[in-house]
């Protein structure tokens, strides 16, 4: 599998602040990104970059955790 990994064009950033290309995602994948976002300008930000970043007629996939959930995410070890 990680072989694979060398195929994938990696960006790393603050979601909130990245400039990313427009209409060039077909699939948005985020594990838990937005859960963390407390602030409502900083989710503002990131689901304008949702908006502008995503193809029309592509996919969102947001999972998020429970209110009273977990403060951080696991580390895999």
């Amino acid at each position: 599998m990680r072989k694979h990994s060398k195929l994938v064009n990696w960006i790393v950033g603050d979601i909130t602040k990245a400039v990313l290309p427009e209409n060039r995602f077909d699939v948005w994948n985020d594990r838990a990104v937005f859960h963390f976002l407390t602030e409502p300008l900083d989710r503002q930000a990131y689901v304008a970059q949702v908006m502008r970043s995503v193809r029309p007629n592509g996919h969102v996939i947001i999972a998020t955790f429970a209110e009273n959930g977990p403060e951080k995410c696991s580390v895999y070890l």
